[in-house]
């Protein structure tokens, strides 16, 4: 590993240790963006082994966003938002499967419009106050 991308993956890891819920969320989604993005491209490229690497890193982000989501607490808006990360999953699969670039882009429209409202409630919310070292999961 060259020495830049030793400093950028210190710097990531630093981005993510300080981050509070709502900023790791919206990394989540951005990340989740960048591979649906990444794979339509390789899709269009006709690069199979390239689409299914970003079209599997993008599952398992709305897996996480899935496994992160509070829905007893997020009451109907949660139960509406899990529903939607399942049918976001399922697309991604098929884009996969089928090598669908207009799946994944739908994925992407979709993850995109959330990761807006989710970016305005992180900017919002006041990080909480925390002792050094202490980390909190990301909770939706």
């Amino acid at each position: 590993m060259g020495y830049q991308q030793q400093v950028l993956g210190t710097y990531r890891k630093q981005q993510v240790e300080t981050a509070t819920p709502g900023q790791l969320i919206v990394m989540l989604y951005d990340a989740g963006i960048r591979n649906c993005k990444a794979a339509q491209e390789a899709i269009e490229r006709k690069d199979r082994d390239a689409s299914a690497r970003h079209l599997l890193k993008a599952q398992d982000i709305v897996a996480e966003l899935m496994s992160s989501l509070n829905v007893e607490a997020g009451g109907e808006l949660g139960a509406k938002l899990l529903r939607l990360y399942e049918y976001m999953y399922r697309r991604l699969v098929h884009a996969n499967v089928r090598k669908d670039a207009q799946a994944a882009k739908e994925v992407e429209s979709l993850l995109a419009g959330l990761r807006d409202a989710w970016a305005q409630a992180a900017a919002a919310t006041p990080a909480p106050a925390q002792p050094a070292g202490a980390g909190t999961g990301p909770t939706a």
